[in-house]
């Protein structure tokens, strides 16, 4: 009963994809854009995503969620 009641009362933990659970982890865990070479070809890919120049690409996408939910 009582992690009903809990689920019931806290707020859902929000579903984060491509560039805001790139952000999320870069600002939640103080990681580094480095930190996600083995996602992206390079740190310029990194920020150039991180500023909106460039999309993330359904391969990128799928690695930084499965590498979201290792760090959790």
């Amino acid at each position: 009963m009582l992690i009903y009641e809990y689920e019931e009362n806290s707020e859902p933990i929000p579903k984060l994809e491509g560039v805001e659970l790139l952000k999320a982890l870069i600002e939640e865990d103080n990681l580094s854009p480095q930190y996600f070479l083995e996602i992206f070809d390079s740190e310029k890919v990194v920020l150039d995503v991180l500023q909106g120049k460039r999309k993330i690409t359904l391969s990128e996408a799928k690695k930084l969620m499965n590498f979201g939910s290792l760090l959790i």
